[in-house]
């Protein structure tokens, strides 16, 4: 007869109850166990099997120690879910025991071999990883090394089959057959992964695929090679687009929940606001540095060119650029100051602006103006004395249905057809804007007299001008409609 005894067998994170038989000795005292023939013994057996790891942590160095204890080590043992310390968790893992692990005494000596289906590494907030396999293979291969030692104090030597890491909001990477090393004995601060070189997303900047070196993870963070990395142009904040770039890492790491170090930035020119063709705004030699630790950038340029095709040019002595990547979407802001004011199609005026600076959500100049006291003539059509431009309203927002807004008023004495003497021309209401939305000139007078001395005199209604600066060398031309004729010397004509 048999009594009912019912204990927990761990495997992994799964918990299964058996039935354990024993016998009885006179009395209904418990004896030692009965071993059962046939299907009975079988059941019996393998309930020897899982008895062995009834006791098992879930860690993996002492699940070893205990399995060795126990002395389950003939056959392949599935352990389920399991941790490698702090840093690392297994899944489906299976360890297997050579036939020549010997022991004297309290210490092994042998290799153990260990595999499983996947894994995870995660160190603090800053690192975390992914293993898997590759098809049906394991993601973690590799042993587990005594050498005349107790059982909880080997070495692991493992491969990661495909590594798939991130470092918070620094980059992303994928590699292959990474080795990773771990001693349950060793102090904090050890060594768990060490790659020479790999290919790498930074997100701070516009998430660009780069080359890092000398990758090294430990038990309490990461660090990362100082050098310098030549990248493919990028945009940050949708601000600013920057051509060849290089990238300096200085000290770069992690540490016991501290970020450490810089990534500068060096490039040849800059540009404000690139995919649009209503402006161009240029920098030369932008430089500075990112701040892991702030995850902000800060840079520099020595000027900025803004031109407004050829009726308005803005130059700065000064850029300032920064990017705060700790916010969601990165907030850019930008500033320059001493602003001078130039039009290349009126050479003579200029002006000055105080400030011009701007977001991720554009810009606004709210208003300017330039003056010049030499008159311009196109065309030998017209000609225009004491030229000012008043800008009002330049905006820039970007996605919207006009992302430019604004205009540019051209004022002064205008005449027609100057330097000749043969007739007089006068103008009447004239007025002339720049559509810089539409980059287009509206160039309106309200009529024209044209005065060729006793014999005719010709009177208009409202003339509209055709300005053309495509080319660098404007033009004008205009067309005249409702045209009256007169005569003085013949008054009863019309």
């Amino acid at each position: 007869m048999f009594g009912k005894s019912e204990r927990p067998v761990a495997r992994g994170n799964e918990t299964s109850k058996l039935r354990r038989p024993r016998g009885r000795a006179a009395g209904g005292i418990p004896g030692p166990p009965i071993r059962p023939r046939g299907r009975t013994a079988a059941r019996f057996l393998n309930y020897e099997v899982l008895e062995a790891r009834r006791l098992l942590s879930g860690d993996l160095t002492s699940d070893i120690a205990q399995l060795l204890s126990n002395g389950q080590t003939t056959s392949p043992v599935d352990l389920g879910t399991v941790s490698l310390g702090n840093d690392l968790n297994f899944s489906d893992v299976t360890v297997s025991f050579p036939s020549g692990l010997t022991q004297s005494g309290s210490d092994w000596t042998g290799t153990i071999s260990v595999s499983a289906a996947s894994a995870s590494l995660a160190i603090g907030s800053a690192v975390s990883a992914q293993i898997t396999g590759q098809g049906t293979a394991p993601g973690i291969t590799g042993s587990y090394t005594l050498t005349n030692q107790p059982a909880g104090q080997g070495a692991y030597q493992l491969s990661a089959s495909q590594f798939d890491l991130t470092l918070s909001d620094l980059l992303t990477a994928h590699a292959s057959n990474i080795a990773i090393d771990y001693s349950p004995t060793a102090a904090a601060g050890q060594d768990l992964v060490k790659v020479g070189s790999l290919s790498a997303t930074l997100l701070p900047f516009d998430n660009t695929t780069v080359t890092v070196d000398n990758l090294d993870i430990l038990d309490n963070g990461f660090t990362l090679g100082d050098g310098t990395i030549t990248a493919p142009p990028i945009t940050l904040g949708n601000v600013l687009s920057i051509d060849q770039p290089s990238l300096t890492l200085s000290d770069v790491g992690y540490t016991n929940g501290a970020w450490t170090g810089t990534i500068g930035l060096t490039a040849s020119t800059a540009s404000l606001f690139p995919g649009q063709s209503d402006f161009s705004a240029t920098a030369n030699a932008p430089g500075g540095s990112y701040s892991v630790a702030s995850q902000t950038l800060t840079l520099s340029a020595g000027n900025l060119d803004l031109n407004v095709g050829h009726v308005l040019q803005a130059t700065g002595s000064k850029l300032s650029f920064s990017l705060d990547n700790s916010q969601s979407p990165p907030a850019a802001t930008f500033d320059a100051g001493s602003i001078s004011l130039t039009s290349p199609d009126f050479p003579d005026a200029t002006g000055t602006i105080a400030d011009f600076s701007g977001t991720n959500a554009g810009f606004t100049i709210g208003s300017a103006s330039l003056t010049g006291s030499s008159a311009v003539t196109f065309s030998n059509v017209l000609k225009l004395s004491s030229p000012s431009l008043s800008v009002s309203n330049f905006s820039y927002t970007p996605g919207a249905a006009t992302p430019v807004t604004g205009t540019i008023q051209v004022g002064g004495t205008v005449e027609l057809f100057p330097g000749q003497s043969r007739f007089s021309t006068a103008v009447s209401g004239f007025t002339a804007s720049y559509d810089i939305g539409a980059t287009t000139f509206d160039i309106q007078a309200s009529s024209l007299e044209l005065d060729l001395g006793k014999v005719l005199k010709a009177t208009t209604g409202a003339v509209d001008f055709t300005f053309d600066d495509s080319s660098g060398t404007p033009s004008v031309s205009f067309d005249v409609k409702d045209v009256g004729l007169s005569s003085p010397d013949f008054p009863g004509l019309t």
